[in-house]
């Protein structure tokens, strides 16, 4: 974990841990421990600040549309996220139509994917039925309230 990210709902940073590493060791085993034998985690973990984030210099920050949310997770879920994928990241796998949020791919390939089976049926004088949805707008549309509740 990267040291000096922003500071979280908690007020804790990843250098807190850094530097209390060997003191705080054996109680956040022990609590992530529990965390994954009862496959609970405490709310205060799972909090998260949403902090909007203006797209360009020099747009309206009071527009919605100017700004990109972010969520700001507590450092304990940090640790936890890692503490998962180290031990079970060899496990996860992903669909390979899935583009997003994925190391290593993008829209480009996404494009090159639909490209290639617009293609083959062309090729082939075969129907496609293509569906586009634009979801670039949707956390606007979104009950923020509802969302955050839930779960």
């Amino acid at each position: 974990m990267r040291s000096k990210n922003a500071v979280r709902l908690d007020c804790l940073q990843a250098e807190h841990f850094k530097i209390a590493k060997y003191p705080l060791l054996l109680p956040l085993q022990n609590l992530f421990s529990s965390i994954i034998a009862h496959s609970y985690i405490p709310q205060i973990i799972m909090s998260v600040q949403i902090i909007p984030i203006l797209k360009k210099r020099g747009l309206d920050p009071t527009t919605s549309s100017n700004n990109r949310p972010i969520a700001i997770t507590s450092i304990l879920s940090k640790i936890l996220e890692l503490i998962i994928l180290n031990m079970y990241g060899n496990l996860l796998q992903t669909s390979p139509n899935q583009f997003g949020y994925k190391k290593g791919v993008g829209t480009e390939m996404a494009i090159y994917a639909l490209k290639q089976v617009a293609h083959h049926h062309l090729r082939n004088i075969t129907s496609i039925f293509l569906c586009y949805i634009h979801a670039s707008k949707a956390y606007d549309k979104v009950n923020h309230f509802t969302l955050l509740c839930s779960g």
